[in-house]
């Protein structure tokens, strides 16, 4: 018996530690997906539609998926949801002619973005006295 248990816990068939992320660190990521988002936006307005696309996805390797990995811990559908729109997005923002709806899909994602990450469960930062 004592040879199992030794087994089962050197694997880590133990709990998986549910990674965490801070509170400023998530509303940090929904401001920097916006930003991102926005720049994107603004490239596809002016006519740089594959330049845009582009932005889209290095928003999505800069901001969105180093919180990834707490973010489908918390919540695995929506995670995977928003990767498959920042796709989507990307390759609608960067077809000529797609102008105001790429525009909307875009903006959309940043609200969902924003959305999600307000739902995540978050430790405080060590200087969180919470608002007092």
């Amino acid at each position: 018996m004592w040879p199992f248990l030794n087994l089962f816990l050197a694997c880590g068939m133990g709990a998986p530690e549910v990674p965490t992320v801070t509170d400023d660190a998530a509303q940090s990521t929904a401001a920097e997906v916006r930003r991102c988002l926005d720049s994107a936006i603004l490239l596809r307005t002016q006519g740089e539609s594959e330049a845009a696309g582009k932005a889209v996805l290095g928003c999505y390797g800069a901001h969105f998926e180093p919180i990834e990995r707490p973010l489908r811990a918390h919540n695995r559908k929506a995670t995977l949801s928003l990767e498959y729109e920042f796709g989507r997005v990307a390759g609608r923002i960067s077809q000529e002619g797609s102008g105001t709806a790429a525009i909307g899909m875009a903006n959309r994602l940043a609200d969902r973005v924003e959305r999600v990450l307000a739902s995540m469960p978050v430790v405080s930062t060590a200087g969180d006295t919470g608002g007092r």
